[in-house]
């Protein structure tokens, strides 16, 4: 049994509950509307319900209206809401923004071109089809995106099954078929309007949580990293660098630790300002963090002072680490730091048992650090694992 159905109901019934959608999402992010990317999103949401009233009173108003301006909108709320997908993934770049604004306005060109010159339903069916299967297609980098999240992946294929069923619209209407239309009753009415829904409201919510995500992944980074330098927090390393203790210490593997901080950083602040030394801080920990590993963890404990856990690095290795970040802060004319710098380091390298603690680490490199500063700065000093400081047990 075939089952028809009337677009305009459809489109309105679909109006009623996306505007309900529409408020609840505005009252759930209402304290979260400095969010450039979220006022962009609901903007092109309020267009396309505007969109979609006028699709639902086509008959009953000019079709300058309900064809003309609303696929007209519609061009450009899917060139936003797909730009939108892409920004969140960190995938949009400028040269895709600008590509992306010539293809909406080339779209309403087009399609006002096909308007006043070949109205007939079949050729603005193809054009607008096939430019809205241009505008879908590339959310297959969110499929393929080595670092999306299960979400993006299923939000990609989701726009790219939209892409894909525009195309075979576009062909439908191009051989005159009947059911390229979704204002005439027929068998292939109910998938085509599905998929209209799908798009709708489903991406819709789909892109909601997006946003959602990544607020989210913003409030972990927060709350695990330094702000200034990017480095971990006291809190957050001491977790993980305990993790480590303990699998070094059960696979019997050396570790090795660092700790360092800039020389007379006091006087850079006098003579240059605090704003370079933040800066330096900053320089600081990118060049450090370009040698580190994918298990090594860098750390600021405050101030100038940061520290740095290298497990499974031997004496050898984490002492030729070290004297390498001590050559990166050497004036180098195509790496000029904010201020002149340099840093002392103290290091420690052991196999951990069951028993050791990441405080007996810091004190010890911390003595080993004051001792670097002594003999003259900008060196690393090494200290032995038998004159590794005891904590005592609380």
């Amino acid at each position: 049994m075939s089952i028809v159905m009337d677009a305009r109901t459809v489109f309105a019934t679909l109006l009623v509950g996306y505007l309900i959608a529409l408020v609840l999402t505005l009252a759930f992010w209402n304290g979260s509307m400095k969010l450039v990317t979220l006022r962009v999103y609901l903007g092109a949401k309020g267009m396309q319900a505007a969109a979609l009233f006028l699709l639902a009173l086509r008959g009953s108003i000019p079709g300058i209206l309900s064809i003309l301006l609303a696929n007209s909108v519609l061009f450009i709320v899917y060139t936003l809401e797909i730009c939108v997908l892409l920004h969140l993934q960190k995938i949009l770049t400028m040269r895709m923004r600008r590509q992306y604004v010539f293809l909406a306005l080339g779209s309403i060109v087009g399609f006002l071109f096909i308007y006043l010159f070949n109205n007939h339903e079949e050729s603005r069916i193809a054009y607008a089809s096939l430019l809205l299967a241009i505008i879908f297609l590339p959310a297959y980098r969110l499929v393929v995106a080595r670092k999306a999240s299960v979400l993006a992946r299923i939000m990609g294929a989701l726009y790219l099954s939209v892409g894909v069923w525009m195309l075979v619209r576009a062909s439908a209407a191009a051989l005159n078929y009947d059911w390229a239309s979704y204002y005439r009753p027929n068998e292939y009415q109910l998938p085509g309007l599905l998929m209209s829904f799908l798009v709708i409201v489903v991406g819709h919510t789909g892109v909601v949580l997006l946003v959602k995500e990544q607020s989210t992944k913003e409030l972990i980074r927060l709350a695990n990293q330094d702000d200034l330098t990017g480095a971990l927090n006291r809190r957050t390393f001491s977790i993980r660098a305990e993790r480590q203790l303990a699998r070094c210490a059960k696979m019997r593997k050396p570790l090795s630790y660092l700790l360092f901080d800039v020389d007379r950083f006091k006087t850079i602040n006098d003579t240059y300002g605090h704003y370079v030394g933040d800066q330096v801080l900053q320089h600081l920990a990118s060049r450090v963090r370009q040698h580190l590993g994918t298990e090594d963890m860098l750390v600021r404990y405050g101030g100038d002072e940061f520290g740095i856990l290298l497990p499974g690095l031997d004496e050898q290795a984490s002492e030729l680490f070290a004297e390498q970040i001590i050559g990166e802060f050497k004036i180098v004319e195509d790496r000029l730091p904010p201020a002149p710098y340099s840093i002392s380091v103290g290091v420690l390298t052991i196999v951990p048992d069951s028993t050791t603690k990441l405080e007996s680490l810091y004190i010890t490199c911390d003595e080993a650090l004051y001792a670097a500063k002594r003999d003259g700065r900008n060196r690393v000093i090494r200290v032995r694992q038998e004159r590794m400081a005891a904590v005592p047990v609380e």
